[in-house]
C-alpha cells in the first residue's frame, strides 16, 4: 500500500492536472450555454475520456509492470503487421485530394490519423525497449515506413525523422562514450553530418514555379510542398496553412481562452478550422493560466524520462507542432511513459537500467 506521504505527493503531483480539466469543463460550459452550441460538451467529453485513459494506463503500469507494459508491446506488433498486410494487400482506403491525387489511410478515416497511429506504435516499441530490452524493434521500425510513406503526412515524418536522428545519435554517443571516441572524431562526424544534410536539402529544394498539382503526388514532393509554402510564403505562410493567424488576429483568448469548439466565429481568420497546432490550440482554447498548469504537470512527469526515452518525447513534440493530437490516449502515454516506468509493482519508485 501507498503511504499516507506519498498518496500526498501523488495528489499534489496529478493535481494541476485536475485544476486544468476543470478549467476545461467551465470555459467549454460557459461557451456553450452562451452561445448554444452542444460541440463545446462534446469537447469536453474527450478531455475527460483522455483523462480516464492517462488514469487507466498510469494506474495498469504501476501495478501491472512488466507484464502490461509487455502485452502492450506485443500488441503494437501486431497492429503494425496488420496494417502492413492490409497495405501490401491493396485493401485499404484511399483518400483522394481535391485535384484528384490519392493518399493512403489504410482502415482509417484519414491519412494522418494512419500515420499518427503507427507512429505512435512505433514509439510505444523503442520505449519499451529503452526499458527492458527489445531487438526486435528495428524490424517493426522499418515494416512501418512503408506505410507510414504511403499516407504522405508530411507531419508525421517530421516527427518520425527527428526521432530517428535523435535516437541514432544517442546510440552513437552511447558507443562512443564506451569505445573512447576522441573529440577529433565527433567533431569530424558532425561535420560530415552537416554537409549531407546540407546536400540534401540542396537536392530536393524545390524550383521557384513548382506546383504539387502538376508533379508526381509522393512523400518527396509533399516535402517540396511545404518547403516551397515557407521558402515564398515566410513564416506567414506556414501560420496560415496551420490555421494559426487566429493567435494574431484574435489574441485577446489567448488570455482567457475562447472555448474549444465554434471554429467558424473567427470570421477574419483564412481557415475555418482548428489551429493545427497542440500547444497553441489548447493556449488559444483555454487560456494562459490552464495551460500553465498543463504545462507544469507534464513538465513534472517529463523530468523521468532518460535520455534514450527523451528522443521519442521530442520527435512527438515536433510532430504536434503542426498537428492536433493531444486528443489521443497514445500522445499522452508516450509523454508519461517514462515517470509510470519507474514504478515496481509495490509502487516505489526504482531506477531504471537502460537497454543496451
Amino acid at each position: 500500500m501507498r503511504r499516507r506521504p506519498e498518496r500526498l505527493l501523488q495528489l499534489k503531483t496529478e493535481g494541476l492536472f485536475y485544476v486544468f480539466l476543470a478549467f476545461v469543463l467551465v470555459i467549454n460550459t460557459y461557451y456553450g450555454i452562451r452561445l448554444g452550441r452542444g460541440e463545446f460538451f462534446k469537447y469536453i467529453c474527450f478531455w475527460i475520456f483522455n483523462a480516464c485513459a492517462i488514469w487507466s494506463f498510469c494506474y495498469l503500469a504501476e501495478y501491472g509492470g512488466k507484464a502490461f507494459l509487455t502485452g502492450i508491446n506485443r500488441v503494437v506488433k501486431v497492429n503494425i503487421g496488420v496494417q502492413l498486410l492490409i497495405y501490401l494487400s491493396g485493401h485499404g482506403r484511399i483518400f483522394t485530394e481535391y485535384w484528384g491525387a490519392v493518399r493512403y489511410q489504410g482502415t482509417f478515416n484519414d491519412p494522418n490519423q494512419l500515420a499518427f497511429f503507427l507512429f505512435m506504435m512505433i514509439l510505444l516499441l523503442y520505449l519499451y525497449r529503452c526499458r527492458f530490452g527489445d531487438r526486435s524493434f528495428p524490424v517493426f521500425y522499418v515494416l512501418a515506413l512503408p506505410v507510414i510513406a504511403a499516407s504522405k503526412s508530411t507531419g508525421i515524418l517530421l516527427g518520425v525523422l527527428i526521432f530517428t536522428v535523435l535516437a541514432v545519435l544517442h546510440a552513437l554517443y552511447r558507443v562512443g562514450c564506451r569505445k573512447g571516441v576522441s573529440m577529433k572524431v565527433w567533431i569530424l562526424g558532425s561535420a560530415i553530418g552537416v554537409v549531407l544534410f546540407g546536400l540534401f536539402l540542396w537536392w530536393i529544394w524545390p524550383a521557384a514555379d513548382f506546383d504539387v498539382k502538376t508533379v508526381d503526388y509522393n512523400m518527396l514532393t509533399r516535402i517540396q510542398e511545404k518547403i516551397w509554402k515557407v521558402a515564398h510564403g515566410g513564416l506567414l505562410g506556414l501560420f496560415l496553412d496551420r490555421g494559426m493567424e487566429k493567435l494574431v488576429l484574435y489574441p485577446q483568448y489567448l488570455l482567457y481562452g475562447a472555448g474549444e469548439g465554434g471554429f467558424d466565429r473567427f470570421t477574419l481568420a483564412s481557415q475555418v478550422n482548428e489551429i493545427h497546432c497542440c500547444l497553441f490550440s489548447v493556449m488559444f482554447c483555454y487560456g494562459l493560466i490552464p495551460t500553465l498548469c498543463l504545462l507544469v504537470w507534464l513538465g513534472r512527469k517529463l523530468r523521468y524520462a532518460d535520455a534514450a526515452m527523451a528522443c521519442a518525447v521530442m520527435g512527438l513534440l515536433a510532430e504536434s507542432f503542426f498537428l492536433v493530437n493531444y486528443r489521443q490516449p497514445m500522445f499522452w502515454m508516450i509523454l508519461l511513459y517514462g515517470s509510470e516506468v519507474r514504478m515496481d509493482g509495490d509502487g516505489e519508485r526504482t531506477s531504471i537500467p537502460v537497454a543496451e
